[in-house]
């Protein structure tokens, strides 16, 4: 899992950038 983001209300939105 490669997430971009610090934030998990915005995991999601992370995923597609």
């Amino acid at each position: 899992m490669t997430h971009h983001c610090k934030e998990l209300l915005f995991e999601h939105l992370c995923l597609f950038r």
